[in-house]
């Protein structure tokens, strides 16, 4: 990215954004909130940190996974499931700038 070649975060930025549902802006808002990502040992934990793992609920034997947690940060899990939206359904083309030939 030419705006910062000189963070040293760039390169992380830009393997981000090589990935499809993830824009400029959603890289950016994800390592602002989530600095350095080598601080996590493992997927496990950011996704802990983020909020994405089950709940959990058990009684002696039994034991059963709920949803999500939501618990961490919003923003960094907003941003990344509004960006698997956007990966799972395209935009798609109406009509209008169908004829148009867009």
């Amino acid at each position: 990215m030419k705006v910062l070649p000189q963070w040293s975060l760039a390169p992380l930025l830009d393997s981000l954004i090589a990935l499809r549902g993830i824009d400029k802006i959603s890289a950016m808002v994800l390592l602002g909130e989530l600095g350095d990502i080598s601080r996590f040992d493992s997927p496990k934990q950011l996704m802990a940190y983020l909020g994405l793992t089950p709940s959990e609920h058990g009684s002696g034997k039994r034991r059963r996974q709920g949803a999500v947690t939501l618990t961490g940060n919003s923003r960094a899990r907003r941003t990344l499931v509004e960006s698997a939206w956007s990966y799972r359904f395209r935009a798609r083309k109406t009509m209008r700038l169908k004829r148009k030939g867009g």
